[in-house]
């Protein structure tokens, strides 16, 4: 077997480097990235959680949904892709979301979506989005701690850090160390 073939076999886990993040495993038939459970990468920033989602989404050119599984401890779990869609838009379902969340044993998310065109700006879209997805986490009892949109390298918008609005229209929180 060709070391492209084995990469794409399904249940063939490949080590990685990704920056800081070595010893990464990735899945890539269905493009997570997991760490043991002990050593998970820390994830109480959105800095951080940028860094971590930035390199889980495949392609910038089509936008992509991306998640981060957390542990109580605000370490990282899994990160996954999500949906892909295409230079514009990419759906979203609570269901499909919560549901790698569950299998994933998290107490936290944190998500991001690129935006191709490099702006950060989050579109009434986003907005509804994170609400849905804020609500689906209350109601299941997983803390959904933010929304993030990846523009350009080194430009991203959180929706916890766009003020004391996210508490309360989204409930967010930040994991205790």
């Amino acid at each position: 077997m060709k070391q492209n073939e084995r990469r794409r076999a399904p249940g063939i886990r490949c080590p990685v480097s990704l920056g800081r993040f070595s010893g990464v495993l990735i899945l890539r038939d269905s493009r997570a990235v997991s760490w043991p459970s002990e050593s998970g990468a820390d994830c109480t920033t959105s800095a951080q959680a940028e860094a971590i989602l930035r390199a889980a989404v495949p392609d910038p050119e089509v936008e992509c949904f991306v998640m981060l599984s957390l542990n109580r401890a605000g370490r990282a779990i899994t990160a996954r892709l999500v949906t892909t869609g295409t230079q514009g838009t990419t759906l979203i379902s609570p269901q499909t979301l919560f549901r790698h969340a569950l299998q994933d044993g998290a107490s936290a998310v944190i998500v991001a979506h690129n935006h191709p065109s490099g702006s950060v700006k989050p579109s009434p879209e986003d907005c509804a989005a994170t609400q849905r997805l804020a609500d689906a986490g209350r109601l299941i009892g997983i803390q959904f701690l933010d929304h993030l949109i990846l523009g350009a390298i080194g430009r991203c918008y959180s929706f916890n850090e766009s003020g004391p609005s996210f508490k309360r229209n989204y409930g967010g929180d930040v994991p205790e160390p």
